[in-house]
């Protein structure tokens, strides 16, 4: 299941790559390809490890099924690598708008530092800017999405998912620590001894 959600967004990034290839434009919409959004949701299904592996696998395929196009695959470097980031510790839903600022700010240093080595008109630049921003604002909110679909039809256990389960506040957490106290109690002590055995072999705490 897990190769197979990866596959199916590497072939998503491959078919936008070809896609805008396809058409005829000066405008820079491949800057619409969506390398944030790609590494956000492998960075919450896995791990920040396992996205940056396979971010580097799709911007080199884009730039091949680009033509050589190093420029995009830097820039989706640069945005999906800050993406990573800011999902690596990731506690709530809410903080995937985070990821919008930080792909932003890659693709910005990436923009400016191409196109001030190639002498790039601030016109120029700023287009390539502008698509980049609807970019970024659109990987975190497709992920938001995309998300909840793979958790509520594959029955995959996110840690975001994960995180709602352990909410003190839960209803069913707070009646039982009204009704059987005791239960409650213990169940708070084995967690605890749970997660540090998790912790020990390098498991996933969390879980």
């Amino acid at each position: 299941l897990q190769l197979g959600i990866i596959c199916a967004l590497l072939l998503l990034i491959g078919l936008m790559a070809f896609v805008t290839m396809m058409i005829r434009s000066t405008l820079p919409i491949e800057f619409l390809i969506l390398l944030p959004f790609f590494a956000i949701i492998i960075s919450i299904l896995f791990d920040s490890r396992t996205a940056f592996r396979w971010l580097v696998i799709a911007v080199l395929m884009v730039a091949g099924i680009r033509g050589n196009d190093f420029t995009i695959a830097i820039a989706g470097l640069a945005a999906g690598v800050l993406a990573i980031f800011t999902v690596r510790d990731i506690k709530s839903r809410t903080q995937l708008f985070r990821s919008i600022a930080f792909s932003m700010l890659g693709y910005t240093i990436a923009i400016l530092a191409l196109g001030l080595e190639r002498a790039d008109s601030i016109a120029d630049m700023s287009l390539q800017l502008g698509f980049a921003a609807i970019n970024a604002v659109i990987s975190p909110v497709l992920t938001f999405g995309v998300i909840l679909l793979i958790e509520n039809l594959f029955n995959v256990a996110t840690d975001l998912k994960l995180l709602e389960y352990d909410d003190l506040n839960h209803p069913l957490l707070r009646a039982l620590a009204d009704k059987a106290p005791g239960t409650y109690q213990h169940t708070l002590t084995i967690a605890r001894l749970a997660e540090s055995a998790a912790v020990a072999i390098n498991a996933n705490p969390l879980l």
